[in-house]
């Protein structure tokens, strides 16, 4: 105990109310600058992010990574308003999501499709051809 009261009296026996008024400020403005200024830097942080990556985007370097959402484009089968209600179209949130998914289910119809007609000819052919059958006793 007497050692806590030595440091008590060492630290506070300098300090008058004035003293600790300014410090309870300095401290108080201290915490309350960081959080604004750590928000504020994160927000231009995010603004250069988001300018980065619409000149990536620009380039064509993100989001189709495999050219088949262009290719999709390319083919017309997705018209900018379709199944977009009018309502939807109004104020923009989410839009270009909605168009997103909606590329990537028409895309993913058309692997399935395609793994459809893969399986149907392995059915009809067999699933083991000939060729593999003679490769497979040679080894």
């Amino acid at each position: 105990m007497q050692i806590l009261e030595r440091i008590q009296n060492r630290l506070f026996s300098d300090f008058d109310v004035y003293q600790l008024i300014r410090l309870v400020i300095i401290i108080g403005g201290y915490v309350f600058l960081r959080t604004r200024v750590s928000d504020y830097l994160k927000q231009q942080q995010l603004k250069t992010k988001i300018d980065q990556d619409n000149e990536l985007k620009s380039q064509k370097l993100i989001d189709d990574p495999t050219g088949e959402v262009a290719e999709a484009e390319a083919q017309a089968l997705f018209p900018d308003s379709e199944g977009i209600s009018r309502s939807e179209k109004g104020w923009g949130w989410g839009k270009s999501t909605r168009r997103k998914v909606k590329k990537q289910q028409a895309i993913f119809e058309k692997e399935i499709e395609k793994a459809a007609v893969d399986a149907q000819r392995k059915l009809e052919t067999g699933y083991d051809s000939d060729d593999e059958i003679k490769e497979l006793l040679h080894d």
